[in-house]
Parts: structure tokens; sequence; C-alpha cells
């Protein structure tokens, strides 16, 4: 939760966000859908982090979402990035696979 200091839209904060994030290869923001946010088995098996973000138009406050694989993103797959990064090598090598669920 955040409490902007203006009136903001979701559409607003999901473009914010889509900015920051542009150019990372394991970050997706999507929208949320019909009241549901992001799923973790969405990231199973990956090293992706999904987010998401709405503006709850009763209080005027921002909430954010995400979800990792806590094994992939959160663990093994993290620490393996980390160290291509470090080491000079292509960040996403070897860590691009699918999921394990669409």
């Amino acid at each position: 939760y955040a409490r902007p200091t203006r009136a903001l839209r979701t559409e607003d904060v999901l473009s914010a966000a889509r900015d920051f994030y542009a150019g990372e290869p394991f970050v997706r923001v999507v929208e949320a859908s019909e009241g549901w946010g992001v799923h973790s088995k969405w990231t199973a098996g990956s090293n992706l982090a999904f987010l998401t973000y709405a503006v709850n138009s009763r209080t005027g406050l921002v909430v954010a979402l995400g979800t990792t694989d806590n094994l992939g993103k959160g663990a093994a797959g993290q620490a393996l990035q980390n160290a291509h990064v470090m080491t000079g090598q292509e960040e996403t090598a070897g860590l691009e696979g699918l999921p394990l669920s669409p």
C-alpha cells in the first residue's frame, strides 16, 4: 500500500511501473483482471516476477501485488542472475525457460 501525494488512476500507476521496469527481462507488469491480481502459479519453475497495481477508488491508496517462484526468482534463479551480472555475462543466460504453467 502507498498513499500518493496526488490523485492517481490505476492506468497512471501501471504506466509508471511499465516505464520503470522497461528492459528488465524477468519482470512482467500486468493489469488486474476482474478484481484478481497476479497468481503464483504463473511463475512456477521460472525466474519471472509478475507485478500489478491498482488504485482503491474509495481510499485513494495504491495497492501493489507481486509474485515470484521462491525457488526460482526467490533463490537459485536470482543467485544465478546476480552471478551473471557480477561476472559480466548475459544476465538472462540459462534463465529464460518458460514457466511450468501458462
